[in-house]
């Protein structure tokens, strides 16, 4: 009887658009493409470039 709702946690994640680069999220999360969350830069998302 335990077991009898595990098809409910098999669902596929709802993904968003980000408002900034409009590239597709999850909901609630920080954008990994951007850094933008609610509006805000939350991350830099710059790369740092190493020097040989």
């Amino acid at each position: 009887m335990r077991f009898a709702q595990w098809k409910n946690s098999l669902k596929t994640p709802n993904l968003v658009e980000c408002p900034q680069c409009h590239e597709y999220k999850t909901s609630h999360r920080v954008c990994a493409n951007c850094g933008y969350y609610d509006g805000t830069q939350v991350v830099d998302t710059t790369k740092n470039e190493k020097k040989d």
